[in-house]
């Protein structure tokens, strides 16, 4: 009967022959740089310099061209009031367009019975008149929106990346106050910077939910007025530093 702890000797020599190519691998793959690694968090309260306003228009009729050739007539009117009060024709963007037919079921058989077309028509503005974002919600329901989605407040693209770039100088910064007092606490000395990574840009508009916004309207209800307050933003760095 063979025995089987004649192999361990043989095994146990295959790994030491791994174990040895593993750790002469590693010493020639680029390790003889001594470095340090440190993340830097940079955090700043900005002010929004952008607004997007989210609203709908619905309509319903029998005949879906009827449904569609309303919405159009408000879609609009609601055009030319928010270009009179400023805002730009490339500013006015759809989101999205539907038209489906509505039904309602009877009791028992659950049978449909047809009951008219919707149309629902979403669309979006943008604004760098934040102090008048309220005024251009009274536009809106004035001329016939239904729904007013949202209110939010932002950067824009140019601000963002302003911004985005102030702090990832700041990260930067305080990644190497930390790289220095580790190195002072070891003895070391930085000699250079080996990789720089941007771990992320944390940038959280500020929304507002309006759902009810055009039933107040209609109730009397005008003047609305919207502060906007401050964003916080902020981002990481991860930086390894090479010593000696």
């Amino acid at each position: 009967m063979e025995n089987h702890n004649n192999h361990w000797p043989y095994i146990l020599a295959v790994i030491l022959v791994i174990a040895l190519v593993v750790v002469t691998m590693t010493k020639l793959d680029g390790t003889q740089a001594r470095t340090i690694s440190s993340s830097g968090t940079a955090y700043n309260n900005v002010d929004p310099d952008e607004v997007e306003i989210g609203y709908t228009i619905e309509t319903k009729a029998a005949k879906a061209a009827d449904a569609q050739a309303q919405n159009a007539e408000i879609s609009k009117q609601v055009r030319e009031a928010l270009i009179k009060a400023g805002v730009q024709d490339k500013d006015i963007e759809t989101n999205y367009f539907n038209v489906y037919p509505e039904y309602s079921y009877e009791k028992y058989t659950n049978k449909p019975i047809f009951l008219d077309y919707r149309v629902t028509h979403s669309i979006k503005i943008k604004s760098k008149d934040l102090l008048n974002s309220g005024k251009l919600l009274d536009v809106l329901v004035n001329s016939g929106v239904n729904n007013i989605d949202y209110v939010q407040f932002g950067l824009s693209d140019a601000k963002q990346l302003q911004v985005k770039q102030d702090l990832i100088a700041e990260a930067a910064k305080n990644a190497r106050e930390k790289a220095d007092a580790m190195a002072a606490g070891t003895g070391s000395k930085i000699t250079g910077v080996f990789s720089v990574n941007e771990q992320g840009f944390d940038y959280p508009p500020i929304r507002y939910a309006m759902a009810d916004k055009a039933m107040a309207s209609s109730a009397g209800v005008v003047n609305t007025e919207i502060s906007p307050r401050q964003i916080e933003v902020s981002t990481n760095v991860n930086v390894v530093y090479t010593i000696m």
